[in-house]
């Protein structure tokens, strides 16, 4: 047979086959000194599949890691990992995912009646930082101005006005709210909002009416 198998025993074994072993193997019997035809038979050795898992990671708390693997027809998954994770499909999600879901996870593939041996991904989830917005008065006086900033991150956003940075200074007329939307160096986020307090001044204006003496008026 192929790769120059022989054997003289009834019943044989092919140690070890690898997929060149496959082909045809013939089989001569003899007895009393006679001799058989030739008997032909095609083996199939299928290559034991490999399997290749990848994830999108990193990911932000809150997002959805997307699992993938090659594939073939005919192929089986069993995906596993963290927290009872389970699945049976080529391209599995793990949706609002938080950093109790990172670690490994693992994929077996099975094609033809061959399994493999476990490959493993490693997800990476980074926590969302705590976005803290502060004012430097919670209230100021009609026609001053207040700082506002925002720790845990590196880039911020303030609303209203759409202003791009870390601390600020505003004048607002009356009381307002100001909300600030920030991302640390991974690009994960978070919100927070503080409120201003505008003491407005208190005008009561007033008149009284003016008497006016008319010479030669009684």
């Amino acid at each position: 047979g192929p790769q120059g198998f022989a054997s003289a025993d009834q019943n044989t074994v092919v140690n070890q086959a690898i997929v060149g072993s496959s082909g045809n193997y013939q089989l001569i019997v003899s007895a009393d000194g006679c001799v058989s035809l030739p008997q032909n038979i095609d083996v199939i050795v299928n290559p034991i599949p490999i399997a290749n898992p990848t994830n999108n990671g990193p990911v932000c708390s809150g997002s959805t890691i997307q699992f993938s693997t090659n594939t073939a027809s005919g192929m089986t998954y069993t995906w596993s990992g963290p927290n009872g994770f389970n699945a049976n499909v080529a391209t599995p999600n793990l949706t609002n995912v938080d950093v109790n879901d990172a670690g490994q996870y693992n994929l077996i593939v099975s094609l033809n009646g061959c399994t493999s041996s476990v490959s493993t991904t490693d997800v990476q989830i980074w926590a969302n930082p705590i976005v803290s917005a502060s004012a430097s008065s919670d209230s100021i006086c009609w026609g001053e101005s207040v700082d506002l900033s925002v720790s845990g991150v590196t880039e911020a956003v303030w609303q209203p006005g759409v202003i791009n940075a870390l601390s600020i200074n505003v004048s607002p007329l009356s009381t307002t709210q100001y909300s600030v939307v920030g991302e640390d160096i991974n690009g994960c986020g978070g919100t927070d909002n503080v409120t201003i307090v505008v003491i407005e001044p208190n005008i009561n204006a007033s008149a009284s009416p003016a008497s006016t003496n008319i010479p030669g008026s009684v």
